[in-house]
């Protein structure tokens, strides 16, 4: 047997097959929780986890100096994990995997920690953390970290893209005994350097000992760095970066521990987290029902656990499936060997290309359900590998071997130009890949500057909390029913009918709902994954389950696409704009989906707020060997807003105007003309701007910020205001747009909403029952909507394109219409009696208490033409760190024009986690590959923004005495996806904080940087600030000595 408590990392390596262990959990041994501290030192059991570490030291340290290593390691903590997993993590843990990357271990080294081991027999022996081997039968028992002598500095470190829960991109611990102001002892350990474990900088230690502890020893300490860490750095990702933070955590060191010894303020010492505060405001209004503010009806089922979604669905004799991917971007398959995987016991099947009697896939039939003689991307699926259990079908996968031909690939935007391999703009719809107005030679002429540049946005992962996923269960003949994670129940439908062979009627698919999609489940991905689990499970005659891990999910499917946008903007020295050209290209990746279509809404965007009489957009998608481009919250306007937006900065920056005052002085207005031809009536865009602005202060924080940046050299402030406009509904959509809902009375007045609308946690289901309610006018309690069914509602749109309510609310009040027209008769006779009575009534009369509802939006299939526009605007305040490039958000304001809104706290939850999510994309979320096509990111390093990446002050406002927006139900407009694009306004105050580090150094304040804008690019565009203590690395140690 062998021994195991709570850690953050896997300790179990070498798993076989077949091979069965036996593992004991020592959590609960009393004996190994205990925890005491004494003048000597602070002994921790190997079952404490760090969250009851942290409350113990919090409650017993009170007397322990902060820069002692106890109150090293009580400060520190709070920076490890998150409060989930600290009470699960023990330290015992950590000092057995002492992984590479680790948090904690780092403080134990410097603080001399033992540890004690303890065998089967009860026999004990010592250890050093570095050192520590288990043999057989050996556990840790408990861990003694000796107190600091008298004189003693320690400071714990870890830097991280996220602000809490992930890999740390640097960690360190650093130690110095000081005597009569000299160095008697030091320790300087650190981790993520390299891809072993934990590092001494013994070169480092070594030099320092016996020297004066004063700012003359920084150069050369700086040398000794380089020469200790400068090949380890080569073995991780950013090394460059990481090599600055190891100068910059120790010169944050040098000075915290001066402080100490100066009695001065020390400006690097941790800031304790603030919980972050929010207002939300809104208009309050009599109605009861809609407009009014319902909280989600499956909100307690979120937080509880209960919500049910396709992997809660419990099916006797299930099998499970996984797939193997490609390991190549572009290559021939020459033979695929699964008999290894075949020969596991468990495993029922293993399905390649060949097996498939139609393997024709994607929404434009140019993708394939696997591939069967050429991969076209790191990750294409190639083969289905079913079995018993989830875990043995992915082990199996692991076992078939491919064979490659590798071809060339074709990865970047810059490849695929110079390769002119794109997609054509017209392929599958009639789709416009150049818009114009004007005359643009002639607006440049007019022009007094003219200022060129290019902007480098890169694409993000949808990573909603459900990956992809669908259940198959054989029914009668050729019925299956499909159990799907998708935005819609046609597509699925679609697929397993191709697939299978067989009539659409044969297949059913419901969905209760998503775990989000943002996008991600409204194209192919669901359908392939659907129709993969249907050829599975028909040919073996049982259900089967495909059910993607985020490693998976993460390889295989669609991504928003990165792009490249280049322009030219004419203006005269005021700021009015004269002439403006773009040409911007996007990553396509291998299959075509929608991104023409998303191109096209970039180029119908990227002029956002902004009224120029003379412009030329020009798009193209490149076909690349990359994962393919889908829809991602939004579309293609946030990159249009994101690209619009850093080229107005960029123009403010050359004409040394107020980037606010440029915005303002070319605002679009009523009976303005849009690039493709829209003319404009209402315009909400001023008056928004000014409720934002006076709303956030903005002119008295300028101030503040200014005054903040003066007197603070390491941490810089930026504050921005940029408002966005997003347009619903475009001619081509609402041509191919359709709506039917069902609705059913019960005899005791209870109704049964059936509709098209998928609900994604979004809400859609709430604010469809709040318009049923009130058209029936009973309570909304009496309404249910049940699962979605393709079995009830036929040939349904995805819900997408924030349109769900707008599309499927007036089919639903038609339906009710018809009912209520049917009960007329017997209402107008029992005009007192309620509801129920009146529908019991009809009901014994035989009058049919079914009906229908229809939607059919009016449109031109070749119409760019809006519906109508969301406009919105955010006033973001945001800090840096100059030394590693860490934000954080201070403050944001938003305000919304929303019409007259249909359920105001759904609407404030969704910009407020839409704002995030753009800040994310743009700050955090970095995706790369290699020149190859080999992803560089993982579930590990790609981040998602934390709960600590929340701005401190959140206000979001719904704005005041809005114009209603007449051409939808009930007057409102929609909310899901225009607020994603305004977080732009994070980057743009982190461009403006980077600018007054730049100006600090003499550098020009205005610097390019590609995004998402993490800390190690922001580090880079501040400057080298610590450049004057840097010399040439030794080139040879033993020459130096």
């Amino acid at each position: 047997a062998e021994y195991g408590v709570g850690g953050s990392t896997t300790g179990l390596h070498n798993l076989k097959i077949g091979v069965k262990r036996v593992f004991i959990s020592t959590t609960n041994v009393e004996e190994f929780r205990k925890v005491s501290i004494s003048k000597d030192a602070l002994e921790v059991g190997s079952a404490v986890t760090l969250g009851h570490l942290k409350t113990y030291l919090e409650e017993n340290t009170s007397n322990f100096a902060s820069h002692s290593n106890i109150g090293a390691l009580a400060d520190h903590l709070i920076r490890v994990a998150n409060t989930q997993l600290r009470n699960a993590i023990t330290l015992g843990a950590g000092v057995v995997t002492n992984e590479w990357n680790s948090d904690i271990t780092p403080l134990l080294i410097v603080s001399g920690a033992s540890v004690t081991v303890v065998s089967a027999t009860g026999e004990k022996r010592k250890s050093t953390v570095n050192e520590l081997k288990l043999s057989s039968g050996e556990t840790v028992h408990s861990i003694t970290i000796p107190q600091s002598v008298l004189g003693t500095y320690v400071r714990g470190y870890k830097e991280s893209i996220r602000n809490t829960t992930t890999r740390s991109t640097i960690g360190a611990a650093l130690s110095v005994t000081l005597e009569d102001h000299k160095v008697k002892h030091a320790s300087f350990v650190f981790s993520a350097v390299n891809k072993k474990s934990p590092k001494s900088a013994k070169h480092t230690e070594e030099f320092v000992k016996g020297k004066l502890w004063s700012p003359e020893i920084l150069p050369i300490v700086i040398e000794h760095l380089n020469s200790d860490f400068a090949q380890d750095v080569k073995e991780v990702e950013r090394s460059d970066y990481v090599q600055s933070l190891i100068h910059a955590l120790f010169f944050k060191f040098f000075h915290s521990s001066s402080s100490v010894l100066s009695n001065k303020e020390d400006e690097f010492k941790s800031t304790p987290y603030t919980i972050p505060k929010g207002l939300q405001s809104f208009e309050m209004y009599e109605d009861k029902l809609v407009h009014a503010p319902l909280h989600h009806l499956a909100a307690d089922l979120h937080t509880t656990g209960e919500a049910v979604y396709v992997d809660d669905v419990i099916i006797k004799s299930l099998l499970h499936s996984a797939l193997v991917l490609s390991e190549r971007a572009h290559a021939n398959i020459v033979k695929i060997d699964a008999s290894p995987a075949q020969a596991v016991s468990g495993v029922h099947a293993v399905y390649t290309g060949k097996d498939l009697p139609f393997n024709i896939a994607g929404l434009f039939g140019d993708e394939d359900f696997l591939a069967k003689t050429e991969v076209k991307y790191y990750g294409h699926p190639i083969a289905l590998v079913v079995a018993d259990t989830e875990e043995l079908a992915k082990k199996a996968a692991k076992l078939v071997k491919v064979e490659y031909e590798e071809l060339p690939a074709i990865v970047s935007i810059e490849e695929a130009i110079k390769a002119n391999a794109f997609y054509p703009p017209k392929q599958f719809l009639p789709l416009d890949d150049v818009i114009s107005k004007g005359d643009v030679e002639k607006g440049f002429q007019e022009a007094e500057v003219i200022v060129e540049g290019e902007v480098n946005v890169g694409g993000c992962e949808h990573y909603y909390m459900e990956p992809q996923i669908a259940l198959v269960v054989p029914q009668e003949r050729d019925e299956v029913l499909v159990y799907s994670s998708c935005q819609g129940t046609t597509t699925p439908q679609d697929c397993v009918s191709k697939i299978l062979q067989i009539g659409k009627h044969n297949v059913r698919v419901d969905i209760k709902r998503l775990g989000g999609g943002f996008g991600g489940k409204g194209t192919s991905d669901p359908g392939r994954v659907a129709g993969l689990a249907a050829f599975a499970a028909k040919q073996l005659g049982r259900p089967v389950k495909l059910r993607f891990d985020r490693v998976t999910d993460l390889a295989t499917t669609g991504k928003r696409a990165g792009y490249k946008g280049k322009y030219k903007i004419g203006v005269k020295k005021d700021g009015k704009l004269t002439a403006v050209e773009w040409d911007i290209y996007s990553n396509g990746g291998w299959s075509s989906d929608i991104s023409v279509l998303l191109m096209t809404e970039t180029l119908i965007s990227v002029d956002n707020c902004y009224f120029c009489p003379n412009v030329k957009y020009v798009g193209k998608v490149c076909k690349t060997n990359l994962n393919t481009s889908v829809p991602m919250r939004g579309a293609g306007k946030p990159q249009a807003v994101a690209l619009a937006e850093i080229a107005l900065e960029h123009v403010a920056s050359k004409l040394g105007i107020s980037a606010e005052k440029l915005r303002e002085t070319n605002f679009l207005k009523k009976g303005d003309e849009t690039p493709y031809h829209d003319k404009l009536g209402d315009v909400e865009l001023q008056r928004l701007w000014n409720t934002t602005m006076t709303s956030a202060d903005y002119e008295k924080r300028v101030k503040q910020v200014e005054e903040f940046n003066l007197t603070h050299k390491w941490k810089k402030r930026g504050i921005a205001a940029a408002p966005s406009r997003y347009g619903l509904w475009p001619g081509l959509f609402r041509a191919l747009s359709k709506a039917s809902a069902y609705v059913h009375l019960h005899k005791d007045g209870t109704a049964l909403l059936l509709h098209a609308g998928i609900e994604m946690g979004q809400g859609l289901h709430t604010k469809l029952q709040q318009i049923c309610a009130n058209a029936l006018n009973i309570p909304m309690e009496k309404v249910l909507t049940p699962a979605n069914s393709n079995y009830f509602i036929a040939n349904s749109d995805a819900t997408g394109g924030s349109v769900g309510t707008d599309l499927n609310g007036p089919a639903v009040v038609d339906a009710c219409k018809t009912l209520l027209s049917r009960l007329e008769p017997i209402r107008s006779k029992m005009p007192d009696a309620p509801f129920e009575k009146v529908v019991e009534t009809a009901e014994m009369m035989g009058i049919c208490l079914s009906a229908t509802g229809w939607n059919k939006p009016q449109g031109e299939m070749t119409c760019h033409k809006m519906l109508y526009y969301v406009w919105n605007a955010a006033v973001t305040e945001v800090e840096i760190d100059v030394l590693t490039g860490k934000w954080q958000i201070i403050r944001a304001d938003i305000v919304q024009d929303f019409g007259k809104s249909l359920n105001p706290i759904l609407d404030v939850g969704q910009i407020e986690g839409a704002f995030l999510q753009g800040v994310g994309w743009l700050l955090t979320e970095e995706i790369k590959w290699d020149q190859k096509g080999k992803p560089h990111f993982d579930a590990e390093s790609y981040v998602v923004p934390g709960i600590k990446d929340i701005p401190l002050d959140l206000r979001v406002s719904l704005l005041p005495n809005a114009n209603p927006n007449n051409t939808v139900i009930h007057s409102s407009k929609a909310v899901g996806e225009p607020p994603h694009s305004i977080g732009i306004t994070a980057v743009v105050a982190v461009k403006r904080a980077i600018a007054a580090a730049r100006k600090d150094q003499g550098l020009s304040e205005w610097v390019d940087i590609s995004l998402p804008a993490t800390p190690d690019k922001i580090k880079q565009a501040t400057g080298d600030v610590l450049r004057h203590l840097k010399k040439e690395a030794p080139k040879d140690r033993k020459q130096e000595e």
